[in-house]
């Protein structure tokens, strides 16, 4: 089991170490994601988002047994790094999906979107 953990004073709370929940608040909306790590199945997807029930609730299933990241995984720093990106490219997807018009995106929406979040995670 891999240990994850919020490195400085940024905007991410880690709720329960054991469930993995990260909270995110942006623009005044609280966003849960629960990480759910696969590290048994190469040929799985390397990342995947599913909304829950709940209001603004995600699942996120990261493999790091995917070929990309087998010389990596084992490597903490790159873990933790990982993670905020992770959690990053999966709030700036959901929030480019809700504010799109007619259901598209445009297509820098999710990059502009990763950079405020990424510059928000790193603290500067």
């Amino acid at each position: 089991d891999k240990e994850f953990g919020v490195e400085g004073d940024n905007q991410v709370a880690l709720e329960n170490d054991t469930n993995k929940i990260i909270r995110f608040n942006v623009d005044d909306v609280e966003y849960k994601f629960e990480m759910i790590i696969i590290d048994d199945n190469p040929s799985a997807e390397w990342l995947s988002i599913v909304k829950k029930e709940e209001a603004e609730s995600y699942t996120i299933k990261w493999n790091i047994s995917n070929v990309f990241f087998k010389e990596l995984s084992d490597n903490p720093k790159f873990i933790s790094k990982m993670q905020s990106f992770i959690f990053g490219l999966s709030l700036a997807e959901i929030l480019s999906r809700r504010y799109g018009e007619n259901g598209l995106i445009n297509p820098g929406d999710i990059r502009r979107r990763m950079n405020k979040i990424l510059k928000d995670l790193g603290g500067d």
